[in-house]
C-alpha cells in the first residue's frame, strides 16, 4: 500500500467527510482509491504544521459554512507562542521608528505595539508562511483581539459589572437627604429621579461613581 497516498483536507465547516455516499460525497473516489491500494486519510491543516511528506495528492474540500472561532484561536495561539529574537523584529521595528528590544519577545507581545500589524509581521519569512493560510477576516480579528485584550476584557468587566448593580433594587420611598456623604447635586438630582436600581442610579448626570459607591455601602453592599 502506498502510505497517504491521498489526504483530505476537513475543517468542520460543512465539507464532506470521507464515509459520505451522497451525490457530492467521496465515499465512492476513497473506495476507488483505496481498491487500488492507496491509503486514504483525512487531514486538518490548521490542526497541523506542515502536510505529510508522502502524501501524493491533497483534495481540499471547499467549506459550507462560515467557521472562524478555530481558525481564530489556532492563529492567536501561534503568535503567543512565537518567540522573536532582536535580530529578527528589530529591523521591523526600526523602520517605523520603534524602540528596538534587547531579548527575545513573543509576537503578540509586539503586536501590541503601536503601528505593529500582522502585516508587518508577515515581513518575517516563518510568520507569514503561517499566517497566510488564514483569510483577511480572522487576521484582522486576531490583531484586534490581542492588541486591545486588556480593553476588552476591562469592557467585559464593567458590563458584568452593569448587570450586577441592575439587580441591586432601591426602596421607591428611599429619602436620599439623610445620606450626609452624598453630594448636594447627587441628593437633588437621586430625589428628583427616584431610580429604582444602583445601574439606574449611576446612570443620572451629575451622580458620582464615590456617590455610587456611598449608596452601595448604605445598602449594606
Amino acid at each position: 500500500a502506498i502510505s497517504l497516498g491521498i489526504e483530505l483536507t476537513r475543517q468542520d465547516r460543512g465539507e464532506k467527510l470521507l464515509s459520505d455516499n451522497s451525490r457530492n460525497g467521496y465515499s465512492e473516489i476513497k473506495d476507488s482509491l483505496e481498491s487500488s491500494r492507496y491509503q486514504v486519510e483525512e487531514l486538518a491543516l490548521l490542526k497541523k504544521s506542515e502536510v505529510p511528506k508522502d502524501a501524493e495528492l491533497i483534495l481540499c474540500t471547499g467549506p459550507v459554512t462560515e467557521f472562524m472561532e478555530e481558525e481564530l484561536k489556532v492563529l492567536e495561539n501561534y503568535l503567543k507562542e512565537t518567540s522573536l529574537k532582536p535580530g529578527i523584529i528589530n529591523p521591523i521595528l526600526q523602520s517605523i521608528e520603534s524602540s528596538p528590544v534587547d531579548q527575545a519577545y513573543r509576537a503578540s507581545q509586539i503586536l501590541t505595539r503601536p503601528n505593529i500589524t500582522i502585516e508587518k509581521l508577515e515581513e518575517i519569512d516563518f510568520i507569514r508562511e503561517k499566517s497566510q493560510q488564514f483569510s483577511e477576516e480572522v487576521k484582522e480579528q486576531a490583531e484586534i483581539n490581542i492588541k486591545y485584550k486588556g480593553y476588552i476584557e476591562k469592557e467585559k468587566e464593567n458590563v458584568a459589572k452593569l448587570n450586577r448593580l441592575e439587580t441591586i433594587k432601591i426602596p421607591e420611598d428611599f429619602d436620599y437627604s439623610n445620606i450626609n456623604s452624598l453630594s448636594s447635586e447627587a441628593k437633588q438630582k437621586l430625589n428628583k429621579v427616584k431610580p429604582h436600581s444602583i445601574a439606574q442610579a449611576g446612570r443620572i448626570s451629575g451622580v458620582s461613581p464615590a456617590d455610587i459607591n456611598v449608596l452601595l455601602i448604605y445598602l449594606g453592599r
